[in-house]
């Protein structure tokens, strides 16, 4: 899902296709609606951001089954910029709380839940 997002974002392609590769229901919508609103602003992203996902719960009250991921995703590396190439503000990123739920949908895992925390929520 995050490899689709960051080519999105490289030209903050909201409806690209491909979002919906990984990505569903909620979480679809956090993430088309980040890249609209980045394009409303003729902003694109550069670089790319940092994962180290671990699983924090799966149930199975009935099939299918749902996976509960946590992340502290780092996105120094994966800033906006103006489409003139600068950079949009003098923010370095940093360290977010992520997490996430995955499920099974038509045979194919996508994340349907995403939250993400502000700058700092993770160490």
């Amino acid at each position: 899902m995050w490899a689709d997002m960051v080519e999105a974002a490289k030209t903050s392609d909201y409806t690209s296709p491909r979002l919906a590769d990984h990505a569903a229901a909620q979480a679809l919508l956090l993430l088309s609606g980040a890249l609209r609103r980045a394009h409303d602003s003729q902003l694109v992203a550069k670089g790319t951001p940092k994962f180290s996902p671990t699983v924090i719960g799966v149930t199975t009250p009935e099939h299918p089954v749902a996976v509960s991921l946590q992340d502290c995703m780092d996105d120094s590396g994966w800033l906006n910029y103006h489409l003139d190439g600068r950079l949009q503000n003098n923010v370095p990123g940093g360290r977010h709380r992520a997490t996430a739920t995955v499920g099974l949908l038509n045979g194919r895992w996508v994340v349907t839940r995403l939250e993400t925390g502000e700058v700092g929520t993770c160490s």
